[in-house]
């Protein structure tokens, strides 16, 4: 008569960790607390692990010690670990469950991050969330910790007062960003933007390695953002605070602004809101002076005629061809108002879908955008100065 055959985890040892993976999960205690209990009832030895080599046992609490140490710095309220376990162990389990039909077994890193989440709730008394504010990433096979910050998304509208200042930070293509005489050794093309005139004090208060604007569209350099300013969400990366009086930020942006940009109504968001703000069809109002030639009252009704209502076929101007997919465009334009004109041009307010390029909308860009004001008037129109009235979100 054969002897029954010993069950898998009397035939080689095991520490708790790699055994509780292997036991499945059929209740909700925690892997490694399976593991441990198992090899009490069995009277065996935690530890002499044929498939780790006890790497879990003998690392794991010396790496909870440096991930404390790490995130001291980081104010947040919530953490979840990670880890990053080495391919030798996970074959090593992986033959076990197949060999034994171990259907149930449970991933070695759920087992893993059960107990560091566990002993991470139990030290620091905070949530554990599967979005957390901090994220630890414990390397098993580096035995070593990194930490992921998640960026703090700060909601507003800025009104940019002055022209000669770009949205973005462009960072100088001679010198990449080191500084050269060419940028006045700024290290950007452009030495004012948007992005640094609001992004520097948000660094600086949320005390954060760097910050990166995402804008409901933008403005050329050369034109204003006024009226109830433009929606935008700033991304502070890296930030060792979290919990920041807004109003406060909001008055000292605007103190060192200067006169050149200010923000408003600042919120706290999250990520989603940035594919909102983008996927937005916002419609926008635009001031514009144009310089005509002999202009008359009569084209002034012309064109506020032909261009309200319109629909204008836009190809993808000329100036940003480097930069932009060759395409035709159809945006519309609500409302074409004259304000006020005289012999050598006119001021209109327009009302028109975001996404119009406006200038080429007065000049025609050499036949790429129809109709046009030069189109319609038939003589050459240029664009004087242009600025954002609003933008409808």
């Amino acid at each position: 008569m054969n002897s029954p055959t010993k069950p898998f985890f009397l035939e080689e040892k095991f520490c708790s960790f790699c055994l509780g993976s292997l036991m499945g999960a059929p209740t909700k205690m925690p892997g490694w607390i399976r593991g441990k209990a198992l090899l009490s009832v069995l009277g065996l030895e935690d530890g002499n692990c044929s498939c780790c080599g006890d790497l879990f046992l003998s690392s794991i609490d010396e790496m909870l010690e440096e991930a404390l140490k790490l995130i001291r710095k980081y104010e947040f309220s919530s953490v979840k670990s990670g880890a990053v376990i080495p391919p030798l162990i996970i074959e090593k389990l992986d033959r076990l469950r197949a060999l034994h039909g171990l259907m149930d077994a449970e991933s070695i890193k759920v087992t893993v991050t059960g107990y560091l989440d566990m002993e991470l709730f139990r030290r620091l008394r905070t949530d554990i969330s599967y979005d957390p504010d901090v994220l630890l990433l414990f390397d098993f096979k580096r035995r070593k910790v990194s930490t992921w910050i998640k960026p703090v998304y700060v909601y507003g509208r800025y009104r940019k007062l002055k022209r000669g200042i770009s949205q973005s930070r462009w960072v100088c293509s001679w010198c990449r960003g080191r500084g050269c005489e060419r940028c006045g050794y700024s290290g950007y093309k452009y030495p004012l933007s948007v992005e640094r005139l609001i992004g520097e004090p948000m660094k600086e208060i949320f005390k954060a390695s760097d910050y990166k604007i995402h804008g409901a569209g933008r403005e050329d350099i050369d034109v204003r953002m006024l009226g109830r300013g433009r929606p935008f969400i700033m991304e502070v990366l890296n930030p060792r605070r979290r919990s920041v009086d807004l109003r406060e930020l909001e008055r000292i942006i605007n103190e060192r602004g200067e006169g050149k940009v200010e923000v408003l109504d600042l919120r706290l968001t999250d990520k989603k809101e940035i594919v909102s703000l983008k996927r937005a069809h916002a419609r926008k109002i635009y001031r514009i002076k144009v310089q005509v030639e002999n202009f008359t009252e009569k084209e002034a009704k012309i064109l506020e005629e032909k261009l309200s209502g319109a629909e204008i076929r836009q190809r993808t101007p000329i100036r940003v061809l480097g930069r932009r997919a060759d395409r035709i465009r159809r945006r519309k334009v609500y409302e074409f108002r004259v304000e006020r004109f005289d012999r050598d041009g006119f001021t209109a307010v327009l009302s028109c879908d975001g996404g119009l390029y406006i200038k080429e909308l007065i000049s025609g860009d050499e036949g790429r955008t129809s109709p046009s004001v030069s189109e319609l008037l038939n003589k050459k129109a240029k664009f004087v100065e242009l600025d954002v009235m609003d933008v409808l979100i």
